[in-house]
């Protein structure tokens, strides 16, 4: 714990300077100050050459999920644009206990004075693949891990998931974004890039010129429920169209549907499962019967709960049934690749006839951004220092580290189809081979002292990601697996310095033997 606080540092300031700027400088694990003061402290050979000021580059990775589009550039250049501290952060850091008087001035003078290599905005790459490396000096450098993995953990979690959901529907289904509740406002950006077709966030559609959706809420349902309990035991005059062909007083839920549809004459969708998806498709196909308005108002209908796959099919059953062949069904609640595939094969076994249309499309939420299998892992690790190639030994397979300065090659074929990723050490000529017609180096210069390549819009982004699912010449599932590679010079780096690494000097402490 520190032993003061930004607030008390706040009202300590001078009244000139209290105001806080914009400023990305804290956005750190405490760990990477002390390591940074720590450095710009050292000078190990008392020659004047400081520990912390030396020449390092690291590189940026995720390992978890098979492939993703990588995506977050923009946050990145938000925080590396404003990652100099203003003086209330400066000072927040001199009264640490720790005392952090050195990395406080050093962030105090200026932004992130290294240079950042990225592979381009929206570039589907595969898991252990480098798709950004960073330079700089040794102290600030390794303090940007978090906005790396800030950066880029999320947009590319979500859009992986967003596309697999979007292959999973199929053909002419569309995916909706109803991550709102549960996520934070711009991951509907990245999940429209990865594959949704639209989104309940109405501040990404007007900020990104998304297309809307939404249905209605249960409560909704239930306050009319309320409200017909309410009128009738206060013997208030009950108006003529709340009653049936045969007098009887229609259901509160009934009579939800009909307004609805009234108010929304060119189209709407009905929650139908706020009682019991029996009971909300018993009254939205009587509400949709009662006029011809109705009946065209009523596109489909939202399944938010049971068995989404049995339901949808109970759903298309009650509908053809009743000649409501036209309404198309729109299963949520918890929804992932998986369930879609589940539901989608409990439909296809049914023998629609030629009027039947059938799923119009799948909305997700939770299992988009919040109940996540397995996050991309994005990490942040050191591949050289004063020039000179180091790594990460492990004992988990697949969390050991590359060593040197890195490159990305895609190869492409004759008939442009990717056939071959290779990552090589930075100055290795492009791979070639017989098959390979054509190596793109795909770590490119992204960000220095401000300056950035123009961003893409979330419209670009979503076609790129389009166009190079295509041109894989294998599924991007059996790609991961086979034709992603080291170069052998790389390999033999990386095999010399973990036999380098590993040789035991002699030692006097005690070796026990490892448990069985």
């Amino acid at each position: 714990m520190t032993e003061v606080n930004l607030f008390a540092t706040i009202l300590a300031a001078k009244e000139s300077d209290w105001r806080l700027e914009k400023s990305s400088a804290l956005r750190v694990d405490r760990y990477h100050l002390v390591m940074g003061n720590f450095a710009l402290g050292l000078d190990p050979l008392q020659t004047g050459r400081v520990f912390g000021k030396e020449q390092a580059s690291f590189y940026v990775t995720q390992r978890k999920v098979p492939f993703a589009p990588c995506l977050g550039h923009d946050r990145l250049v938000d925080f590396l644009n404003n990652s100099r501290a203003d003086e209330p952060r400066t000072r927040f850091l001199t009264e640490d206990k720790a005392g952090l008087k050195l990395i406080a001035e050093n962030m105090r003078l200026s932004r992130f004075p290294g240079k950042v290599w990225t592979v381009p905005e929206g570039t589907i790459i595969f898991a252990q693949e480098p798709f950004a490396q960073v330079a700089g000096p040794f102290a600030v450098t390794q303090m940007i891990e978090v906005a790396f993995e800030n950066a880029f953990d999320s947009p590319m979690t979500v859009s992986y998931l967003a596309m697999m959901m979007k292959e999973a529907a199929g053909e002419g289904a569309f995916v909706s974004d109803f991550s709102l509740r549960r996520g934070g406002f711009d991951l509907s950006k990245y999940l429209y890039i990865g594959g949704c077709d639209n989104t309940s966030n109405m501040e990404a559609s007007f900020l990104y010129g998304l297309a809307s959706v939404g249905t209605m809420a249960h409560y909704l349902v239930q306050a009319f429920m309320a409200f017909v309990s309410f009128v009738v035991s206060r013997n208030f005059p009950i108006p003529n169209h709340w009653h049936d062909e045969q007098g009887n007083l229609k259901h509160g839920e009934r009579l939800c549907f009909e307004y609805w549809l009234d108010a929304h004459p060119q189209g709407t969708v009905c929650l139908v499962d706020t009682i019991s998806l029996k009971l909300g498709l018993i009254h939205v196909i009587e509400a949709a019967l009662s006029s011809p308005s109705r009946r065209k108002a009523l596109i489909a209908v939202r399944i938010d709960s049971g068995d989404l796959a049995k339901g949808s099919l109970f759903a298309r059953r009650m509908f053809d049934a009743n000649g409501l062949y036209n309404v198309k069904i729109v299963p949520t609640g918890d929804l992932n690749d998986k369930k879609v595939r589940e539901i989608k094969k409990e439909l296809d076994g049914y023998n629609t006839t030629a009027k039947s249309t059938g799923i119009i499309g799948y909305a997700g939420g939770t299992k988009l951004v919040a109940e996540i299998d397995r996050i991309a892992g994005v990490v942040f690790k050191l591949v050289e220092f004063l020039g000179t190639p180091t790594l990460k030994c492990s004992g988990t397979p697949g969390k050991e580290t590359l060593p040197g300065r890195l490159q990305l090659w895609r190869c492409e074929d004759k008939k442009g189809k990717y056939i071959l990723d290779v990552i090589s050490t930075e100055k290795e000529d492009p791979p070639g081979g017989e098959k390979v017609q054509l190596a793109t180096g795909l770590l490119q210069p992204f960000w220095e002292q401000g300056k950035s390549p123009e961003l893409k819009t979330p419209q670009e982004l979503k076609k790129l990601v389009e166009d190079q699912k295509g041109r894989f010449a294998i599924s991007l599932e059996r790609y991961a697996k086979e034709r992603v590679v080291l170069s052998d010079k790389l390999l033999r780096l990386k095999e010399n310095i973990q036999k380098e690494y590993k040789e035991i000097s002699p030692t006097t402490v005690r070796v026990v033997d490892w448990p069985e």
